[in-house]
């Protein structure tokens, strides 16, 4: 019995992995940039308040989307790993079966 019996092919996931791997990337990445580009320097508005409070918006805003994006490459790493497993646990058990057949 192969891993394409239960319809789903080990290289279809890595693939999946591969990505979900790019989109964390990228997603982390806009995060740093968003409090670095989001918002306007503090004397751009008259007395600051307003830059201020979107200063504190883009920082928390871009902590989520980081957050998403490391979220988005855990999960990857996690199909990567229950792959590996699968494969690992098949080869084992088929080994197991041409051992007990000879």
């Amino acid at each position: 019995m192969g891993s394409g019996d239960f319809g789903i092919e080990p290289t279809a996931v890595e693939q999946a992995a591969g990505e979900l791997t790019g989109y964390g990337d990228r997603m982390e990445a806009a995060g740093r940039l968003l409090q670095v580009t989001g918002v306007a320097p503090p004397n751009a508005l008259p007395g600051g308040l307003v830059a201020k409070a979107l200063a504190v918006a883009a920082t928390t805003m871009s902590r989520s989307v980081a957050g998403e994006g490391a979220a988005t490459c855990a999960t990857a790493g996690s199909l990567r790993t229950f792959v590996a497993t699968v494969c690992t646990a098949e080869t084992e058990a088929a080994t197991d079966l041409e051992g007990a057949a000879s």
